[in-house]
């Protein structure tokens, strides 16, 4: 199903592959690349990291909720912060403007590819005493509520990933 007049969302846990795939999908299919994260941080001209640090979790969470809502148009692929299922009426709004698709990762093969990243440059929200397997399993059931698909991308490439998004 490839229609010229829809969005599509990309979520799932940090490390799933959000953004590289909406660059292949956009590249692809001539969509436009939207980066949730980049638009907060051109918004308030600081790094994600930093805005988290500054204001806290919660008023984090609004700031991406209120980002959420300002998302519109056409022939879009928005790749968002992996706390965006934690706001109701902005995952509402995606799903009326786009097709929501849950990347969906094994939690050992995320902790794989974390490995290689600096924790304090990605923005992650975790609560006091929160673990990565704890916020998995915390923001597993929200991925899949709020998914119009799913795609099991364990033993998939990019490629692959890519393809499935239309089927």
């Amino acid at each position: 199903m490839h229609s010229n007049d829809f969005n599509i969302t990309l979520i799932g846990m940090p490390f799933s592959g959000k953004t590289t795939i909406a660059k292949e999908y956009c590249k692809k299919f001539n969509f436009n690349f939207i980066d949730l994260d980049t638009v907060i941080e051109e918004k308030f001209n600081m790094k994600l990291s930093d805005i988290v640090l500054k204001f806290g979790n919660e008023e984090f969470k609004k700031i991406e909720e209120n980002t959420m809502l300002e998302m519109s148009g056409k022939l879009n692929v928005f790749s968002t912060g992996g706390s965006v299922i934690y706001s109701e009426i902005g995952m509402k709004h995606l799903q009326k403007i786009s097709k929501i698709i849950f990347l969906n990762v094994d939690v050992n093969e995320l902790k794989n590819r974390m490995n290689n990243t600096k924790m304090e440059d990605r923005a992650i929200v975790f609560e006091n005493g929160q673990t990565f397997d704890t916020l998995f399993i915390e923001r597993y059931p929200l991925y899949n509520k709020f998914a119009t698909k799913v795609i099991d991308c364990n033993k998939l490439s990019i490629k692959e990933i890519v393809d499935k998004i239309n089927i």
